[in-house]
C-alpha cells in the first residue's frame, strides 16, 4: 500500500513538473512573439522618465504593455473608440 502511494506521488510530481515546463515554455514563447511583432511593426519606447527623447525598442513583454498603454493613450487623444478611429472621426477639441 505505501509502495503504490508513493508511486502516485512520484507519478504526479512528474506530471506536474511536466505541466510547469510546458506553461514556462508557452510564456517565453509569447513573449517572443509580441516581442518580435513590436519589432516588425517598429514600436519604441522611451522608457528612461529623465529622458524622454531616447527610445529603444521593444526587449520584453513589460516593455510592450507599456507601449501599448502610450499607443492606446494617444489613440483616445484622437477619437474615443478604436471605431471612431477608422471612421476618420475625431474627438472635439475644447
Amino acid at each position: 500500500m505505501v509502495r503504490k502511494l508513493a508511486m502516485l506521488v512520484i507519478v504526479l510530481a512528474i506530471a506536474a513538473t511536466a505541466i510547469g515546463v510546458v506553461f514556462i515554455v508557452e510564456g517565453v514563447a509569447k513573449n517572443n512573439l509580441i516581442v518580435d511583432r513590436m519589432n516588425v511593426e517598429k514600436v519604441s519606447i522611451a522608457l528612461d522618465p529623465n529622458n524622454p527623447g531616447a527610445y529603444t525598442a521593444i526587449n520584453n513583454s513589460g516593455d510592450a504593455q507599456k507601449a501599448a498603454d502610450t499607443i492606446a493613450s494617444h489613440r483616445r487623444a484622437i477619437a474615443p473608440t478604436y471605431q471612431d478611429l477608422l471612421a476618420g472621426g475625431t474627438m472635439p477639441r475644447p
